[in-house]
């Protein structure tokens, strides 16, 4: 962060002539003045500069991220203030970023932005976290889109330090990195469905655990939700099971495991995709649009055993998957 200086806050081809641009933070930090400055690059390390807001003191860590889900890379940026905040937002219209929505904040400068579609609507949403590093403790605020730069109120969650969000386990869904690690949840409003991972499963080759994990729309009709194996032997044979509750068995079905749905509905052999053999590379796809004609509102509870025999049960598991049908 810049004392007194400036800092390049984040790269990106916003015109899309091939080079890359950045966006530079110049000033003195919190309690002072602080630009933000795009800067496009003309070739031959010349650059032209163009001021955001110049009005607005902003904070140090804006970043590119394609807001809207149209392909290109919008800007979002913030006030410099501890006490109450405002998030910019320019779109990318043509290789301009144009101011597009003002939003009101949650909490004081912010360190992390992200997106996601935490509710499964097709839409991606807003995501900050504030710079508090001081502080055990601080705000997520997670805002829902409505429209293409229309959002809800912002909803905030207490939790600890947040320094990026990306999807760490490959499930699909977006977690919050920092001094703890937050695996991914998402939110849905009625009749949207929902899902929840729990417990947690047992290794495979090499120690690495595979992730059951799922992604919406998870309403009956819809084509592009999802449920998702990673991180699992590749090439390998697997047995999805599916209940109508959860559970926590132990030692099953073998000891040091866990069922994690009980009584078991009915089973799914699966086969997994990736290099035959190799650990954590194996991944399995199966479309919730094959499961179309259930009943919405109901939850069913999901595990997944694959057969590993680089381990001493001769199988992994998955953690538990809870999926709601939206209706």
């Amino acid at each position: 962060a810049p004392a007194s200086g400036a800092v390049i806050s984040d790269v990106a081809d916003v015109d899309g002539d091939g080079d890359l641009d950045f966006v530079r933070s110049t000033g003195s930090g919190t309690g002072g003045v602080v630009t933000n400055t795009l800067h496009r690059d003309q070739g031959g390390y010349a650059y032209t500069s163009e001021p955001l807001l110049a009005a607005v003191n902003l904070d140090e860590y804006p970043r590119f991220l394609d807001l809207d889900g149209d392909g290109d890379r919008d800007l979002v940026t913030g006030h410099d203030l501890h006490s109450g905040s405002s998030l910019y937002l320019h779109e990318n219209s043509g290789g301009q970023l144009v101011l597009a929505a003002t939003l009101a904040g949650t909490q004081g400068q912010i360190d992390a932005y992200g997106i996601d579609d935490v509710d499964g609507d097709g839409l991606v949403d807003l995501l900050c976290a504030p710079r508090e590093a001081a502080y055990e403790f601080g705000l997520l605020s997670v805002y829902r889109r409505t429209g293409a730069f229309a959002y809800e109120a912002p909803r905030a969650y207490l939790t600890r330090h947040v320094r990026a969000f990306v999807d760490v386990d490959s499930d699909g869904d977006v977690d919050a990195v920092g001094n703890r690690s937050v695996r991914g949840h998402r939110e849905h409003g009625p009749g949207s469905g929902a899902i929840r991972q729990y417990g947690a499963g047992t290794p495979g080759s090499l120690g690495i655990v595979p992730v059951l994990g799922a992604s919406g729309p998870l309403q009956t009709g819809y084509a592009n939700g999802e449920l998702r194996v990673v991180s699992a032997l590749g090439g390998a044979s697997g047995l999805l099971v599916v209940g109508l509750q959860s559970s926590a068995l132990p030692n099953i079905p073998f000891s040091g495991g866990t069922l994690y749905t009980s009584p078991i509905l009915f089973s799914w052999p699966i086969q997994l995709g990736g290099p035959p053999g190799l650990p954590a590379l194996g991944s399995y796809v199966l479309p919730i649009a094959q499961f179309a004609g259930i009943a919405g509102g109901l939850t069913f509870y999901h595990q997944v055993g694959i057969f590993d025999a680089g381990v001493a049960p001769g199988i992994a598991l998955t953690n538990g998957l809870a999926v709601t049908y939206g209706f």
